[in-house]
């Protein structure tokens, strides 16, 4: 009841503070926040709350998926991005008509702030994919297989760099913490998102996923790393799709509105999550038989450190 309660509260309150400045809430936000994370989150928020924009906001939830192809950089690369930088004027645009804004530098910075939240929704939409994407490739599809196996023999290599990289099948696979001997059944419920996600902390952070690896095989406060690993990727991709990490999606040049965000974004925090899962498992003395509950009680004490977190630098501890 409490609940209907401060809603109803809530919803009052904007429509007060909206009759006495005579702006809207997305306009106030644009205002006063300029174009920094904090006013994507803000504005991500206001869209999801909005019973006007509905449909606007159905539109933004549709930002196509960065192309994570060769990229020829050529005449047709070039159009493309003109063709979405059109669409996100004119989606951007209808919104600011909508909403009425009066202040033209508002109006301004509300379109750069928009432009960040649609690629931010494009990197979500492209890793929720990925996730779906099959290590035995797409459809059967041999040659991204290939690669999808190659990716995972250079992870073993990146996390034990002195050792002969093992079959594709083997027992060895346990030493890194899958369940069996095939690493490929680990993968079905993250796809190649799991696998990603594993490769990017070996490949870019890779004294300390060396040193997660090691913590995972202590004799008697031991975890699956690679399991573990996956379960941190499934955990953080929900958070994505509840629009919880939007604002770290943003890379590059925020003020001028030129934020890309892609997977090696998404690599960053995985990254940063599993350094500080290791951190919270030795604290709490973990054991394998307790994993659920430490692993429920890590999630609440880092939920805040992702939602706190202006930059990717601020998420590690190091």
């Amino acid at each position: 009841m409490w609940v209907v309660v401060v809603a109803i509260f809530f919803k009052w309150y904007k429509w007060l503070v909206h009759v006495v400045s005579g702006t809207s809430e997305l306009e106030r936000i644009s205002a006063k926040h300029h174009v920094t994370r904090r006013a994507v989150a803000l504005v991500d928020q206001s869209l999801a709350l909005s019973t006007k924009l509905v449909a606007q906001r159905k539109l933004l939830l549709l930002a196509a998926a960065p192309d994570h192809g060769d990229g020829g950089g050529g005449a047709a690369d070039q159009d493309e991005e003109e063709e979405e930088g059109d669409l996100i004027s004119d989606l951007a645009g209808d919104i600011v008509r909508l909403k009425g804004f009066r202040s033209t530098q508002a109006a301004d910075a509300f379109h750069r702030i928009y432009r960040c939240l649609y690629h931010a929704n494009g990197a979500v939409n492209y890793l929720e994919q990925l996730a779906k994407v099959p290590f035995e490739g797409e459809n059967g599809n041999q040659e991204q297989a290939e690669v999808n196996r190659m990716r995972l023999l250079g992870l073993w290599k990146a996390l034990n760099p002195d050792s002969t990289v093992p079959p594709l099948v083997s027992p060895l696979w346990k030493e890194v913490g899958f369940q069996g001997n095939s690493p490929a059944t680990d993968f079905r419920g993250m796809g190649m998102l799991g696998l990603e996600n594993l490769a990017h902390f070996a490949d870019h952070h890779g004294e300390l996923a060396r040193s997660v690896l090691l913590t995972s095989q202590h004799p008697t406060q031991w975890f699956p790393f690679a399991a573990t690993g996956i379960n941190i990727t499934s955990w953080l991709l929900g958070r994505a799709k509840d629009h919880h990490l939007h604002h770290l999606f943003c890379l590059g040049d925020i003020e001028a509105g030129l934020s890309t965000a892609n997977v090696d974004c998404f690599g960053e925090i995985y990254s940063a999550t599993y350094t500080g899962f290791q951190r919270f498992w030795v604290s709490e003395k973990g054991q394998i038989t307790e994993f659920p509950v430490v692993f429920a009680k890590f999630k609440r004490t880092w939920t805040p450190c992702l939602d706190e977190a202006m930059t990717l630098e601020d998420l590690f501890l190091e």
